[in-house]
């Protein structure tokens, strides 16, 4: 078996104070050009940049950082299962010893580009790490502030909520762990559902209220003029699951079924907003599903226009409503409640309703329809995000 010794390589600034952010994505670009506005230098992991945008970055003075392999090494395999193990009669011993394979190969490859990062910090001056996951390059960067001391900020752009059962606790705590956790000095409360999560999920460090930084804020329509609904759910690969808040494939599948037939009974325009994980499907479901419209990109660019986004469990969520487009729960497995919501489909101008069945899916609609000042401020704070990257960094580089 097979794993790797890194190094970073880019290092640009050592002296000069910087803030390191794990990426560029999930809408830190906002926070970026803030910090490059007042004079800041920034530093962040290359993830997927195109050849393009380095340059662009470089010349604007980022220190984009790559972990570079400088040489493999072998090793022997530590954990196997030396016994059978039956499912139906069939031996699967080998199809586990394979993905502990895989994972010992991963986990000493993570070892090694920590080691890597821990030298980088040495040699470095950073006054500010921003994350936005617990894993991975994120959760380094967190650890090796947290060793030296270094304040450190997690911006989730999941979505973290409330738990109301034993179930419902330790989904939720695993979602959180990857987006919501961790040695981080400050965690960022974006909303009021993530606000509600700190009765049953306990954080290391400080959360702060700073009102939304990273999700969509889209200028949408004025409602009057609104037609579509946007379904958007989470979708995941299956080693990548966490059960009960996240549907599977079939019963994603099986909603898109019963959203074509809701669809053609009412007239309804529905634009079903592919998850990343799924991107590659769509012409399969553009074919498959002829009265349903597949759109992939930008959520704020598909929010413009909706009336209702209908979802499950998703930062897609709260992307809707700090858009000011209200939410429909629709759990037709009466398994999993998200965050607290209103289950009465005839109450105006609430901002989330939950439901299970297409009848009253019908009714939800028509209530939306019917509201004119819809309450947002239950669930998501009023000022918008540029306010609030201000007033956040302001307060934070003091």
């Amino acid at each position: 078996f097979i794993y790797n010794n890194y190094k970073i390589k880019g290092l640009r600034y050592t002296d000069k104070k910087k803030i390191l952010f794990n990426n560029s994505g999930y809408n830190f670009k906002r926070i970026i050009i803030h910090l490059l506005k007042n004079r800041q230098n920034i530093a962040f992991m290359n993830e997927g940049l195109s050849f393009f945008k380095k340059i662009i970055f470089k010349i604007l003075g980022i220190e984009i950082l790559e972990f570079s392999e400088i040489k493999k090494n072998k090793f022997k395999r530590e954990y196997s299962i030396d016994q059978k193990i039956l499912v139906d009669n069939l031996n699967i011993s080998r199809i586990l010893n394979k993905q502990i394979d895989n994972c010992s190969t991963y986990l000493r490859n993570l070892k090694s580009k920590n080691e890597a990062l821990k030298e980088y910090f040495n040699n470095s001056n950073i006054k500010l790490v921003i994350s936005n996951s617990n894993r991975g390059a994120g959760g380094m960067i967190i650890e090796n502030a947290h060793r030296l001391k270094v304040t450190s900020l997690l911006i989730s752009h999941g979505t973290v909520a409330e738990s109301f059962n034993k179930d419902d606790e330790i989904y939720k705590k695993n979602i959180a762990e990857a987006v919501f956790s961790g040695k981080a000095t400050y965690f960022a409360v974006q909303s009021k559902i993530m606000l509600d999560s700190l009765k049953t999920h306990k954080l290391l460090g400080k959360p702060i209220v700073t009102g939304n930084l990273v999700f969509a804020e889209s200028k949408t329509i004025k409602q009057s003029k609104k037609f579509k609904i946007l379904y958007a759910v989470t979708n995941k690969k299956f080693p990548g699951m966490q059960f009960l808040g996240v549907e599977v494939f079939y019963e994603f599948y099986k909603n898109l079924k019963d959203l074509e037939k809701f669809s053609i009974d009412n007239s309804f325009y529905i634009n079903v907003h592919l998850h990343p994980s799924v991107k590659s499907s769509i012409n399969f479901l553009r074919k498959k599903f002829k009265n349903l419209y597949f759109t992939i990109g930008s959520i704020e660019k598909a929010l413009k226009d909706a009336l209702v986004t209908i979802s499950y469990s998703s930062s897609v969520i709260e992307d809707s409503l700090n858009s000011k487009v209200p939410v429909i729960l629709l759990d037709t497995k009466l398994r999993y409640k998200h965050c607290k919501s209103t289950a009465n489909t005839s109450e105006i101008n609430e901002p989330i309703y939950y439901i299970n069945n297409f009848y009253d899916l019908k009714k939800c609609i028509e209530t939306i329809k019917n509201s004119e000042n819809i309450n947002f401020k239950k669930k998501v704070y009023e000022e918008n995000y540029k306010k609030n990257i201000k007033k956040l960094f302001d307060d934070l580089l003091k």
